[in-house]
Order: C-alpha cells, then sequence, then structure tokens
C-alpha cells in the first residue's frame, strides 16, 4: 500500500500541486537578435536543471504551449507578465532568460519572479554562464520550499505527538544450536547501538510483540523473504527493518544481520560476522551501527585527531588519512559508524568506534600505550647507552693519565741527554756552558755547541742520540694518547647525557602478580598463633 502511494505521488504530483518554478523559452531581443545564442542558452537550461517533478522545463512547457515563445516575447522584459505565464502552470515562479545583442557583445539577463509579480533574483553577464545561475536560482527556491514543508511536517508531527524521525524495526533473532538468552542479548545489544546513533526511533523486539497479533508474530518468526519483511515493516509503521539469524560457530556465534528498506522492499546492507558470545554486548552495538553507513553516507561531520606519539598511522575504517605530526588533524568524515586506528611499531594498536552525525565535529586524543617488550627494549637500550658512556669516560680518564706518565718519562729522558753532554766528556762536551732546552734540541740541527776537543766526545754523542730518539718517541706517544684520551671522552659525553630518560618508559611497565603455587597457605595474620 506505501509503494502505491508513493508510485501515486510520482505520477501525480505535478497536477495536484504546485510547481517550484516553470522555466520559459530564452529569448532573443534588439536590432541583432541572436537566436542561436538564445537557443544554446536553452539547452544549457535543460541540460543542467533536468526534469524533476517540481520543476517544468523549457521543452515540457513549450509542449503545453504551442505559443509560449511568443507570449514571452511580448512580456518584453516585464517581471509582471512572467509572473503571469508561471500562473498558468500553476508554478510558483518562473525563470525568464533574455538574451540581448549578438556576437561576443551579447548580454544575457536573467529573471526568477514569483506568481505573484515579485522579482526573487535577478542576473546579468555572459550566456556561457547560464546553466550555473539558473541552478543557483532554482537551488535557492527549492531550499526555502524544503525549509517551509519541513517546518509545516515538524509541526504537524508535534501537535500528534510524533517524532520527525524514521522508525527502526528490530526484529527478534533466530536462533540455531544456542538457547533463547542469546537471542535476547543479541536483540537488546542491537538496540542499544541504533540508539547511539540518536537519528532513529527503535522499535524493540519486546515493541513487536506488543504491536502485532499472535498470527503475524507466528509470521514473523517463519518469515524469510525480503517482501515478507517488508510486509512486516509496513505493518509496524517503520521506515527500516534489523533481521538477524544467530548460529553456534565453534566456542562462540556467527552472527547475521540485514538492514532493510520497507518502503522500496529491498535490503540494503548486510553484515556477516564471528565473535565471542562473552562479545555480544561490546561488539553487536558497533555491528548494528554500521549497517546504516551507507543511508547517512550522505550528511557527515568531522573528525578532529591528537595523537601523544609522533609518527604513529592514523586509520579511519583501516584507510590511512594522516600521520602523527604532534599537531591535531582534522578530516571531513561520512555520517554513521566509524573505527579510527593508530599504530606504531612498539605500540599497542589503539581503535575506537565513533558516530558521525550530520555536520558533528568530533575530537579524540589518542594515547598510545607502549608494549611490554617495547618499554623493556628501550629501557636496555638507554642502560647500555649509559654504560658505554661511563666506560668510555674511565678509559679517557686512564689515556689522561696514560699521556702524563709518557710525558714525566720523555722529561727524564731530555735530563739525561742534559746530563750525558755536561759530564760524560773529560770536562763538559759543550763549547760553553748554554744548552738548548727545547724538545727538539739534535746533533744534526747544531742545536748543541760541541767542544771538538773534548775527550769521549763520540762516546758522549752515541749515548745522547739514542736517549734523544727514546725522548721523541715518549712525546710521539703521549700526544697520541692525549688525542685518543679527547676522542674517549666526547665520545663517553655524548653516550651517556644523549642516553634517552629510562624513567619516561619505566611508567608504563606492569607488574605482574607472582603465580600462585597450588598447596600455598596465606600469610597468618598479625597477632594470630597457629595452634
Amino acid at each position: 500500500m506505501r509503494l502505491m502511494i508513493g508510485l501515486f505521488t510520482v505520477l501525480f504530483a505535478p497536477t495536484v500541486w504546485a510547481q517550484i518554478a516553470v522555466v520559459l523559452p530564452p529569448v532573443a531581443l534588439g536590432k541583432k537578435a541572436d537566436w542561436k545564442a538564445a537557443s544554446a542558452v536553452e539547452k544549457a537550461l535543460e541540460a543542467a536543471l533536468g526534469t524533476d517533478a517540481d520543476l517544468v522545463s523549457v521543452s515540457a512547457a513549450a509542449a503545453k504551449d504551442n505559443k509560449l515563445g511568443q507570449k514571452v516575447i511580448a512580456c518584453k522584459g516585464e517581471s509582471s507578465c512572467f509572473a503571469e505565464l508561471a500562473k498558468g502552470f500553476s508554478a510558483q515562479h518562473g525563470l525568464a532568460s533574455l538574451v540581448i545583442g549578438k556576437g561576443s557583445k551579447a548580454k544575457l539577463v536573467m529573471v526568477l519572479v514569483q506568481a505573484d509579480g515579485t522579482e526573487v533574483d535577478k542576473f546579468s553577464g555572459k550566456p556561457k554562464d547560464a546553466a550555473a545561475q539558473a541552478t543557483r536560482m532554482i537551488s535557492k527556491v527549492r531550499s526555502a520550499a524544503a525549509a517551509t514543508a519541513q517546518v509545516a511536517t515538524t509541526d504537524a508531527k508535534q501537535q500528534k505527538g510524533e517524532s520527525d524521525r524514521e522508525s527502526v524495526a528490530v526484529m527478534g533473532f533466530a536462533v540455531t544450536e544456542l538457547e533463547e538468552v542469546v537471542a535476547a542479548r543479541l536483540s537488546d545489544a542491537t538496540v542499544l547501538g541504533i540508539d547511539k546513533l540518536k537519528l532513529f526511533d527503535v522499535i524493540s523486539g519486546d515493541d513487536v510483540q506488543a504491536m502485532l497479533d499472535q498470527q503475524q508474530l507466528k509470521d514473523a518468526l517463519s518469515c524469510d523473504s525480503t517482501s515478507c519483511l517488508a510486509e512486516l515493516g509496513g505493518a509496524l509503521d517503520a521506515r527500516y527493518m534489523i533481521n538477524g539469524k544467530a548460529s553456534k560457530s565453534g566456542e562462540g556465534v556467527r552472527i547475521t544481520m540485514t538492514l532493510l528498506d520497507v518502503y522500496e522492499a529491498k535490503a540494503i546492507e548486510r553484515d556477516t560476522r564471528e565473535m565471542a558470545i562473552s562479545a555480544i554486548e561490546t561488539d553487536v552495538p558497533g555491528m548494528a551501527k554500521k549497517l546504516f553507513n551507507s543511508i547517512l553516507a550522505a550528511s557527515g561531520g568531522s573528525v578532529v585527531l591528537s595523537c601523544s606519539e609522533v609518527g604513529a598511522s592514523l586509520f579511519i575504517d583501516g584507510d590511512l588519512v594522516t600521520t602523527a605530526t604532534g599537531r591535531m588533524f582534522k578530516t571531513l568524515v561520512p555520517g554513521g559508524t566509524h573505527r579510527v586506528e593508530a599504530k606504531k611499531e612498539g605500540f599497542v594498536t589503539w581503535a575506537q568506534d565513533i558516530d558521525v552525525g550530520p555536520e558533528s565535529e568530533q575530537r579524540l586524543t589518542i594515547d598510545l600505550m607502549p608494549s611490554q617488550d617495547f618499554i623493556r627494549a628501550r629501557i636496555a637500550a638507554s642502560n647500555s647507552r649509559r654504560f658505554m658512556g661511563m666506560l668510555s669516560g674511565g678509559v679517557a680518564f686512564g689515556l689522561g693519565a696514560g699521556t702524563l706518565v709518557l710525558q714525566s718519562i720523555a722529561q727524564g729522558k731530555f735530563d739525561e741527554g742534559r746530563r750525558i753532554m755536561e759530564e760524560d766528556c773529560a770536562g763538559s762536551c759543550m763549547n760553553g756552558d748554554d744548552f738548548d732546552l727545547a724538545w727538539s734540541a739534535s746533533l744534526t740541527k747544531g742545536s748543541l755547541k760541541l767542544n771538538p776537543a773534548a775527550e769521549g766526545l763520540e762516546t758522549a754523542k752515541e749515548t745522547y742520540t739514542k736517549a734523544l730518539g727514546e725522548q721523541n718517541q715518549l712525546l710521539t706517544g703521549s700526544w697520541i694518547s692525549l688525542g685518543l684520551a679527547g676522542v674517549s671522552a666526547i665520545y663517553g659525553g655524548w653516550s651517556y647525557f644523549g642516553a634517552e630518560d629510562a624513567s619516561r618508559w619505566e611508567r608504563f611497565l606492569i607488574d605482574e602478580a607472582p603465580a600462585k603455587v597450588e598447596g600455598d597457605k596465606p600469610a597468618e595474620a598479625a597477632g594470630t598463633k597457629t595452634p
């Protein structure tokens, strides 16, 4: 019956109700009338505005009145004349298009007038803009008409005590190899999920039993076809219906839900899942809500996400939407129920279902929890790096001390060389009392003034040269040791002070209670004696 009424409405509404507007044939005016441009404007209007039931197109209007074009020309651009033509088509508005001039200088004037002669909208510009401007004008009056109709409908329903929301009937679940209490739990969880959308009036299983007589209830339990279920939905005065089945699957339950459009007698969405019986209250509501995603997709809202971990991947319904940067991220989401997830290596996956309503905005703060293995690995890495820093610092200290020892021994070799030159000859090996104190003092560079006549000079020179070579080797070793000490000190400081603060992760560690050994007895309370 409802389908017949809908069909009657579509076929005969144009003749019963006033049309939103009639699109009058475009005309060309002026000494050089450009009828070619007017014809192009007509085609553009036909293509842009279509043939909706609330709109009388140019072709439809001309077919009804074959002299309409001449009447539009006779109006000579007067709004009151266009209004009279609109009345002839029982239209609320008339849209007239006038092409004035020819070629590149052609000008398009479009006027939208009410049936009472009031000018609603006007455009003056290029003929190429005809489609866009006509769409804008008609959309504007359509929106106004829809708003007026909505207010009227809402007022009427409020006067009758009715809700302006669509109804959803949740039929009882047919269960196989499961207890009836499971069917009741499934039905209650489904009702809860749809209620959370706050978009529909829900007819629960108990309501269905109260509204249907015994015979209809028996038919409902045995009903399996879409048409049969649609008839039941019509009896309940529901726009949508959810039909469910559940059967035992291993240790859990296999659930199938189908969402039906009662008016169109067809299935809109179907979903099948397996879950533990204990998860019915947590998972079934989300399953029920997602059945409506295709219905609600046209009217969506926005979601603002913020995540504690930079670099985490953020997903909506399995699709990557962004990577966390430390700032908030806003994205548009279709209406319905969606799953938001955050993933990062080493962290426990974060997930939450959200319900997005028309023009709503939701803010989600995501705190990722690192996994226990990841936490222990980071703490171990931090402690290891600090240990290496301390070890490198110790090595740097040892090399620094070694540098001082080598410098001290080298100084001793210098003093030994000086003593040789001053004492090993009969008298002094030097010609005079001066001795070059530079570390690089050598015989070959003439740093020492020798006495050629000194007895034992050659032996002294040989001994001095050997001491000088040892001194240079010690000095070279001391500089190398000093360089290595500097490198070790820098690496040690970088390792120790650059190590991650382990306390950042220690707060996430979870201590587990020791396993209870069979036969253990609880400790005796203080002050009691064991008999």
